[in-house]
């Protein structure tokens, strides 16, 4: 599973702090999910690139992103967050519309 995250590029050390930090949890997150970054984006939908980028700390994430990979890992544990629960049936949510959105 780790060696998902071990394709990715190291976080820089010359990134502020706070990205840095913000990068190392999304990885932490992500790893959860035992995919592949193309994986990952082709379910979403979305760039691969963009996702490497998230997780690399070069480009902060829009929030909907960190949503989108919270809810996912969620669902791939097995568990339920309240502030998610009717989340599934609105398929609005994940249309392409989003502005992070690629497809």
């Amino acid at each position: 599973m780790h060696d998902r995250v071990s394709r990715l590029a190291a976080v820089r050390a010359d990134l502020p702090a706070s990205r840095r930090e913000l990068a190392e949890a999304l990885r932490e997150t992500f790893l959860a999910l035992d995919l592949s970054v193309r994986q990952y984006a082709r379910r979403q939908p979305l760039a691969a690139s963009s996702v490497t980028r998230y997780l690399n700390g070069m480009i902060v994430p829009p929030w909907g992103f960190v949503d989108d990979l919270l809810h996912e890992v969620e669902q791939h544990r097995g568990k339920r967050n309240p502030a998610h629960e009717g989340r599934d049936r609105k398929s609005t949510r994940l249309n392409s519309s989003h502005p992070y959105r690629t497809r």
